[in-house]
């Protein structure tokens, strides 16, 4: 019988799986990249909205959300991240930082 294994991300469960640890790097760094995307995602399914509800409502193609949930953070626009948010009724708030730099 196996025993039950449980893993702390979902990058140590695929460098378990193909048994290279190069794996769990490669899959935390899309991790990563993928905050925005993860947590847009998130709440659609959170609010029960289908793509396609969803697409209605932003007046796009299903595609188009399906891009946006497939892709990472690098690849999106703000507007769609702004339209997205809005038809799932989510404020959105955008912070910026000074880091001190110059």
């Amino acid at each position: 019988m196996a025993e039950k294994m449980r893993f702390k991300s979902v990058s140590e469960a695929a460098a378990f799986l193909a048994v290279d640890d190069t794996v769990k790097n490669l899959v935390q760094d899309e991790i990563d990249n993928s905050q925005i995307v993860n947590n847009l995602l998130r709440l659609r399914l959170r609010k029960g909205v289908s793509q396609k509800e969803l697409s209605r409502s932003m007046g796009c193609d299903s595609s188009k959300i399906s891009r946006i949930e497939a892709g990472n953070d690098a690849q999106l626009k703000i507007g769609d991240i702004s339209q997205y948010a809005s038809a799932l009724g989510v404020q959105m708030n955008v912070f910026f930082e000074d880091t001190g730099r110059y």
